[in-house]
């Protein structure tokens, strides 16, 4: 009985050992699909193969994947450009890794068991991938809030293919065809600058995946600062000074200096005598009234009143210079009887003749013949 006991205890023991290998967990972040056999194939990719898996890095185009291999049977992974599928090949079939939308990088992937219940060495792997173009972005400034850029993609056979992409992040545009394509970014955000919005790349059986970044700066806006300062200061200075100093000092120094001086000048320069504006009127009017007025008028009025004053005595008191030389010749006759002379004709002016009567000048001509005759007969007399 007891050896019973023990063989079933046995028993029990390998069926434990042998589920706890068959259903060991995967450390990977996806569960894999068994898939029999070598290579599968996925309609519309190419695949880039490790064999034998070895630590490195392998590239297809601008796609790099680098694995890390532990003890033969477990691999770890990462890659540039999100990959889609990886098989793993051990024993008689392999396990196909599926990430939904792509990953860059996993750990611990490993085949399935053999038939035996146990897990093989690795045999070889493989990274899937298409014809693809990777648009990545980059956004520097530290901006508050994503933004959403847009791209715009053209290539050949007409394709043509908008996306967009919040802030930084990649997209993966696959299953293109060979040719040259064009990636522009259209209606950038505001207050973001790009170094370049186009750029162009060509896919083909050798470079099958293409990688593209573009990179954008936010910079901070300075719209509030800006407009403030400007506004304020401009208006106030511009309108007040203008208006003011332009009216009053223009309408009154223009209309005082230019009545008084004509007036003055004019009228008392033509009334008086000829002798006095030479010494008084000319002199002092012009002098004192219009100091700030313009010097052109009565400059012009004194100097014509001057020159016809001279001119005109000049003429009628050409004979009474006669006398006055032949007073000169008188013995007893000084300056200081001609001087009491006129002097006291000046109380006489009442009787002189009145206008309309003989000249004075007349007066003094018979005076000084008279005189000269008796002069001339006292000199016989002797």
């Amino acid at each position: 009985m007891k050896g019973l006991y023990r063989k079933i205890g046995v028993f029990a023991l390998i069926a434990l050992l042998t589920l706890g290998t068959s259903f060991s967990a995967f450390a990977a972040t996806v569960t894999p699909t068994y898939i029999s056999g070598n290579d599968p194939s996925i309609s519309g990719y190419s695949f880039l193969k490790f064999d034998p898996p070895v630590d490195g890095t392998k590239t297809a185009g601008d796609l790099s994947v680098t694995i890390d291999v532990s003890s033969k049977k477990w691999v770890s992974w990462t890659s540039n450009i999100p990959v889609e599928y990886i098989f793993v090949k051990g024993g008689n079939g392999g396990y196909m890794y599926h990430y939904p939308g792509g990953s860059t990088g996993d750990t611990d992937l490993r085949a399935p068991d053999n038939n035996g219940g146990k897990q093989p060495d690795l045999s070889h792997v493989n990274f899937y991938y298409q014809k693809s173009i990777v648009i990545n972005k980059i956004v520097t400034g530290n901006p508050s809030v994503d933004a959403t850029f847009t791209f715009l993609v053209t290539g050949p056979n007409n394709y043509s293919e908008t996306v967009t992409i919040v802030g930084s992040g990649s997209v993966i545009l696959s299953g293109l065809s060979s040719g040259s394509y064009s990636i522009e970014e259209i209606n950038i955000p505001s207050n973001y600058t790009a170094d370049d919005d186009e750029k162009d790349v060509y896919v083909s059986h050798s470079k099958p995946v293409k990688l593209v970044t573009f990179t954008n700066d936010f910079v901070e806006p300075t719209t509030e600062p800006t407009t403030e300062p400007t506004t304020e200061p401009t208006t106030e200075p511009t309108t007040e000074p203008t208006t003011e100093p332009t009216t009053e000092p223009t309408t009154e120094p223009t209309t005082e200096p230019t009545t008084e001086p004509t007036t003055e000048p004019t009228t008392e320069p033509t009334t008086e005598p000829t002798t006095e504006p030479t010494t008084e009127v000319p002199t002092e009017a012009p002098t004192e009234v219009p100091t700030d007025a313009p010097t052109e008028v009565p400059t012009e009025i004194p100097t014509e009143a001057v020159t016809e004053t001279i001119t005109e005595e000049v003429t009628p008191l050409g004979p009474g210079t006669t006398p006055m030389n032949f007073d000169s010749i008188y013995d007893n006759s000084t300056e200081e009887e001609e001087v009491v002379l006129i002097d006291e004709i000046v109380p006489l002016g009442d009787a002189l003749p009145q206008t309309g009567q003989l000249p004075v000048e007349l007066f003094y001509g018979a005076g000084s013949l008279i005189s000269l005759a008796g002069f001339a007969l006292r000199r016989k007399m002797k």
